[in-house]
C-alpha cells in the first residue's frame, strides 16, 4: 500500500472502476463501501493489472478455475468428454462406513486414509470442480490440472467433496442421502486432519500476486468467500492455502503480515485508524481464521461471518454450518428443524441474535432469524434467558398508536408511527393531538418472504397490542436532534395478563430527538414466545 497518503471515503471512485471492470453494481458499491472504501484509485488499479482476466471474465457468473481439455482420442471420437474420474459405489460405501478420508491422486486412482497424510479442497462447484450433473465424476484434466497447480506443495493425496461425496444436480436416492449424511458428518474431522486446505476461486487463481494486500483484495472480489460451505471448510482448517496465479499465500500469515501493516498505521480513534485500506481487510480475515470448532465457537461469530455468504440449496444456509458446530447432520431435515436445532444447541447465543436485522423470523424460536444470510444490520445484545415458552429478557418498550405505509414506491417497505407519548391520552381520539413520530424500515425479505407478518403487526397496532422493543431508548444524548437509528423487533401481545409476546419481525427504526420528544419508553421485562404464529410448522 502506498505510504504517506492522505485516505479518505473513495467510494464513488472505487464503485464505477469495478463496474467499468465488469463487476456487477451491487458488488461493486459493496465492496467500495466496506472492503476497499479507504484504498487510492491508483492502488486499485495496479491490483487490478496484475488479475489477468477480461472484462467479459468477470461478468462471467460461471468463471471456471480450470477448463476441461479433451484428449485426442475424445476429439477423434467427436462425442465430447468421455474420460472421468469416479471413485466406485463400493469405494464410497466403505469409506462411509469407516468414516475415512476416500482421496484421489494425480493419477485418478482413489485410497481411504492414505498413510502419508492428505490435503483436502475448498472451493466453489459453480467453478468448475463440482460434481457432473450426469453423476460421472470429474473430467480427467481436471485432475491432472488440480495437481500440476499444486505441484510445488508435493501433495500426493486430495480429499474432494465432489467426488467423495454423493451429489449432483438430481435427486438422490434414499441410500444416497444417508450416505451423504454419514459423510457430511465427518467433515469436521476431514478439514480439521488435512495437513494442508487448498483454497481455490477462480479469480484469484488470476492473480500474478502473493501481495497479502493484494490477494486479500480479490478474495473479497471473488466467489469463494461468498459460499456457506467454504466458510466452515476453512474455519476447520489447520493449515489454510490460498492459491494464485504466482504462487501459494498461507492464509494466517497473511493475517499476520495485514495485522503488523494496520498496527503501524496509528492509534485506535485517529484518523489513520479510522481510513486505513487494510483494518476492513483484516476483518474478513479475523471472521475466517476467529479459532475454535465445535463446542469452542460462538454463534454470534458464525452468524457475522455468514451475513453475506449463499448456497444454491437452501437447505445448505443449515446444512452447512452443521460440520463446523460440532452437529449430526440426519436425513430428512429441512430448514426450519435444521436452524432450530442450530438454535437449541447454543440457547444463550441464540437469544443475542434476536436484533438481526435482514431475514425474516423463524418459525421456531419465532424471535430468531430464519437463516444468517442476508443480515442487513444487527446488534448483538446482552443474552436473554431462554425458558420453556420463550426467552425473558428487558427492553426499551414503546406502543405505536398508528401506522401509515409510506407513499414513495421506491420505499414501500417503511412505515411511519405515531408513538404513544408520556402525557398523550391514549384513546381513539389520539389522531387530533399526534404523538412522537419514528420510521419503520422493514426488510424485502421479510416484506416479500412473510408478508403475513406485517399485516399480523398492523392489525395489532390497530387494536393496541403492538410494541416496538429496542435494547437502547430512543432517545439520544448526542446534541439537540441527531438522526437516531435503532434495531428493533415488533412484537404483538398476547392475551396473557404478563407482558408475553409473538415477535413479527425485526426492523430498522430512524427518528430525531426533535420527532420523538416526549416519547414513553419504558423499560419492561417481556417473555417473547417461541412459536410464530404467522408461519406454519410452529410449536403450539
Amino acid at each position: 500500500m502506498d505510504q504517506g497518503v492522505q485516505r479518505r471515503d473513495n467510494f464513488l471512485a472505487i464503485s464505477t472502476y469495478l463496474e467499468e471492470r465488469g463487476f456487477a453494481s451491487a458488488l461493486a458499491r459493496r465492496l467500495a463501501g466496506r472492503e476497499l472504501r479507504y484504498w487510492t484509485t491508483e492502488e486499485i488499479t495496479r491490483t487490478f493489472n496484475q488479475l489477468h482476466v477480461t472484462t467479459d471474465d468477470i461478468k462471467n457468473t460461471e468463471l471456471k478455475s480450470f477448463e476441461i481439455r479433451l484428449s485426442k482420442e475424445e476429439i477423434d471420437a467427436g462425442l465430447g468428454p468421455t474420460d472421468f474420474v469416479k471413485p466406485t459405489w463400493d469405494e464410497i460405501v466403505k469409506s462411509a462406513s469407516s468414516l475415512g478420508r476416500l482421496c484421489v491422486n494425480k493419477k485418478g486412482k482413489f485410497f481411504i486414509d492414505p498413510p502419508g497424510g492428505y490435503a483436502a479442497l475448498s472451493h466453489v462447484w459453480s467453478q468448475g470442480l463440482g460434481a457432473d450433473i450426469e453423476c460421472r465424476g470429474l473430467h480427467r484434466s481436471l485432475i491432472e490440472q488440480i495437481f500440476e497447480k499444486l505441484a510445488p506443495l508435493n501433495i500426493e493425496w486430495l480429499w474432494m467433496d465432489s467426488l467423495a461425496i454423493p451429489g449432483s444436480g438430481r435427486h438422490l436416492t434414499e441410500v444416497e442421502e444417508k450416505l451423504k449424511s454419514q459423510l457430511i458428518n465427518t467433515m469436521a474431522d476431514i478439514y480439521r486432519g488435512a495437513s494442508q486446505v487448498i483454497i481455490f476461486d477462480a479469480l484469484v487463481l488470476r492473480l500474478l500476486s502473493e501481495e497479502a494486500p493484494e490477494v486479500a483484495a480479490i478474495m473479497c472480489c471473488g466467489k469463494w468467500i461468498t459460499r456457506i460451505w467454504t466458510y466452515q471448510e476453512v474455519r476447520l482448517a489447520q493449515n489454510a492455502i490460498i492459491v494464485t496465479e504466482s504462487g501459494f499465500v498461507s492464509l494466517e500469515a497473511m493475517n499476520r503480515k495485514l495485522s503488523r501493516q494496520f498496527q503501524g498505521e496509528g492509534k485506535r480513534g485517529s484518523q489513520a485508524y479510522n481510513t486505513s485500506p487494510i483494518r476492513p481487510l483484516g476483518r474478513v480475515l479475523d471472521s475466517l481464521l476467529n479459532g475454535g470448532t465445535g463446542s469452542e465457537i460462538s454463534l454470534v461469530d458464525v452468524a457475522f461471518a455468514c451475513r453475506g455468504r449463499e448456497a444454491t440449496i437452501r437447505l445448505d444456509y443449515a446444512r452447512g454450518l452443521y460440520p463446523l458446530l460440532g452437529l449430526e447432520w440426519e436425513p430428512g431435515l429441512d430448514l426450519q428443524a435444521a436452524m432450530q436445532k442450530i438454535f437449541e444447541s447454543r440457547k444463550k447465543e441464540a437469544t443475542r441474535l434476536i436484533l438481526y436485522y435482514g431475514p425474516p423470523r423463524a418459525s421456531d424460536p419465532g424471535w430468531a432469524p430464519a437463516v444468517f444470510s442476508g443480515v442487513r444490520g444487527f446488534a448483538t445484545i446482552s443474552p436473554g434467558e431462554w425458558k420453556p415458552r420463550g426467552v425473558e429478557r428487558g427492553w426499551f418498550t414503546t406502543k405505536p398508536l398508528s401506522m401509515e405505509i409510506n407513499k414513495d414506491k421506491e420505499l414501500l417497505n417503511r412505515f411511519q408511527l405515531e408513538l404513544e407519548s408520556e402525557s398523550a391520552n391514549t384513546d381513539s381520539n389520539h389522531s387530533s393531538n399526534p404523538g412522537p413520530k419514528c420510521w419503520m424500515y422493514v426488510s424485502s425479505a421479510t416484506a416479500n418472504e412473510t408478508p403475513r407478518s406485517l399485516s399480523f403487526f398492523e392489525g395489532a397496532v390497530k387494536e393496541g397490542t403492538a410494541y416496538i422493543l429496542c435494547d437502547r431508548p430512543l432517545i439520544s444524548r448526542g446534541g439537540p436532534s441527531p438522526e437516531i437509528r435503532r434495531y428493533a423487533i415488533a412484537v404483538v401481545k398476547s392475551e396473557s395478563t404478563d407482558n408475553e409476546a409473538w415477535v413479527a419481525f425485526t426492523a430498522k427504526i430512524i427518528s430525531t430527538n426533535q420527532d420523538t420528544t416526549g416519547v414513553k419508553n419504558e423499560w419492561l421485562k417481556w417473555l417473547l414466545l417461541h412459536e410464530n404464529p404467522t408461519l406454519p410448522g410452529s410449536r403450539d
